[in-house]
């Protein structure tokens, strides 16, 4: 199954890249909490229960090396160079796929800055494109400094924006109530109208 996941994936094919990503990841779930009988303590009973509910997860990890676990981040990246709004969001949340766990972040520092960029155009892009997820997400960026400088305006641009559609979650909603009082009146007009213009050219907005 990956080696054709791949050979489409390098094609250009976000859904295949997609599930590639998805595929690795699952097998690195399994892999980490796979146990053995031994560790059941002799309750065989609950051993067999377990083997039952991974036996997906077993069929389909069974031949799959650490090696190829290690290429989820490239499926990822893949999907989302492709545009993918989906990829893009778990891109810029699943920084373990790109850049390693905390020890490896410790040990190569010069891959996270590019990692942060590369997450933030992503989702920049997403968002233009009317991704809500991609909004939300660029609002809590912003706002905590994480993924990129803080900047309360672009966090209350985001905010607001994801407002306006529907469904947005009460987080967001706190987001552009309590960044709201620490604009001028002036930038939160100026914010919200370049906000309005966004909507025209991506969505549905009434």
């Amino acid at each position: 199954m990956l080696p054709d996941l791949e050979k489409r994936a390098r094609r250009g094919d976000a859904q295949a890249a997609l599930a590639g990503y998805f595929a690795l990841s699952l097998c690195r779930d399994f892999f980490a909490r796979r146990v053995s009988r031994e560790q059941f303590a002799g309750d065989d009973q609950a051993y067999e229960s377990m083997l039952a509910e991974t036996a997906p997860s077993v069929d389909q990890c069974a031949g799959v090396s650490a090696d190829q676990i290690k290429q989820r981040g490239t499926f990822l990246t893949i999907a989302a160079d492709t545009g993918n709004t989906m990829a893009a969001a778990i891109y810029a949340t699943d920084s373990a796929a790109i850049v390693g766990t905390y020890g490896q972040m410790v040990r190569n520092p010069d891959a996270i800055p590019p990692y942060k960029e590369r997450a933030v155009r992503y989702l920049r892009n997403a968002a233009a494109s009317g991704n809500k997820k991609a909004m939300e997400l660029l609002a809590s960026t912003y706002r905590d400094g994480v993924l990129a400088d803080i900047d309360l305006a672009q966090a209350y641009r985001y905010a607001w924006t994801a407002t306006q559609l529907a469904n947005t979650p009460p987080e967001v909603i706190r987001i552009r109530d309590q960044l709201a009082p620490l604009l001028t009146e002036l930038e939160r007009k100026g914010l919200e109208q370049a906000a309005r213009e966004d909507l025209d050219h991506c969505c549905a907005v009434p």
